[in-house]
């Protein structure tokens, strides 16, 4: 008679990334876990326990009650059969089971006898391992040790979907945080002028590039109006499309216009505005893009 060893699951490989998403392969034991364990071996009243984790070849034990080995071969192991049926298995007398009757872990250490197993689920409800009870005798595990070793298990699942939802946020901030970095490149290292504006028209952050195109520091430009920088002839077909946008009749406008240089100059540029909006859809601030017009002349300001 062969034993018989367990399929792997059609999902074998999402399976596999929920578990090492985990991180918990191969670190030390934890008092959370342990504790969980050593309650269920004294409710059942066994000899072993184990919170076993299912990799793609080994079952590795994250704790364990009285089994000496930290892992065993996948495909000798009782849990493989509960990770691919992915429901409890109860097995009373493992040498009258054809299934596992001349396993290495019935006929050799441990001596598996009898088994009671309970899938553990990830968040994405991938199997990722057993809460598991063996005995070295064979016995009779009823509805009442079932659920009990269901609760237990309800325990570790929820240690484990905390961590899960913890790993998710840290994720989740890195994002943001990277995101947010390369927005900040993006604006700070731009090869055209970019700024904020409030929709007063009030200038509320600069680029590096926006000052040098007009020659000055952004402590000149923060809080001032567009306005102050814009060629006087300018002015009212400027703030005529301003207005239509910050009233929303439009999202976006282009023009070719003249701003006001530091020195008194006056620089051609190109024009390219956008209405940011907040999350409810609402006008926030005003983003404005300058290119300036290479080879255009300047004009000394107008007098009088």
């Amino acid at each position: 008679m062969t034993m018989l060893v367990a399929a792997k699951p059609l999902d074998e490989g999402e399976r596999l990334l929920s578990l090492y998403t985990l991180g918990l392969l191969d670190t030390p034991a934890e008092e959370s876990f342990d504790r969980i364990t050593r309650r269920a071996a004294a409710a059942l009243d066994v000899p072993m326990v184990a919170l076993s984790l299912v990799d793609a070849d080994r079952q590795w034990f994250k704790s364990r009650v009285g089994l000496e080995a930290a892992q065993t071969p996948r495909d000798i192991s009782f849990c493989g059969h509960v990770v691919v049926g992915r429901q409890p298995l109860i097995v009373g007398d493992a040498l009258r089971d054809p299934r596992f009757c001349d396993n290495p872990l019935v006929s050799g250490k441990p001596q598996v006898r009898a088994y009671i197993g309970i899938p553990v689920f990830s968040l994405v409800a991938q199997p990722i391992g057993t809460l598991c009870a063996i005995d070295t005798r064979p016995r009779h595990f009823g509805p009442e040790h079932l659920a009990a070793m269901r609760d237990f298990a309800d325990m570790i699942r929820d240690i484990i979907h905390a961590r899960e939802r913890a790993i998710i946020a840290h994720g989740a901030l890195q994002a943001a945080a990277d995101q947010e970095l390369r927005y900040r490149d993006t604006f700070e290292l731009s090869a055209i002028g970019i700024a904020h504006t409030s929709l007063a028209g009030q200038v509320t952050r600069v680029n590096p590039r926006f000052c040098e195109i007009l020659g000055c520091t952004p402590a000149h430009l923060i809080g001032r109006s567009f306005v102050d920088v814009t060629h006087p002839d300018d002015v009212a077909p400027n703030l005529a499309l301003f207005l239509q946008m910050t009233c929303g009749e439009i999202d976006r406008y282009r023009m070719r216009k003249r701003f006001r240089c530091r020195s008194g100059a006056y620089v051609w540029a190109n024009l390219a505005v956008a209405l940011k909006r907040d999350a409810a859809g609402k006008p926030a601030y005003v983003i404005a893009m300058v290119e300036e017009e290479l080879g255009a002349p300047a004009r000394p300001e107008p007098h009088g």
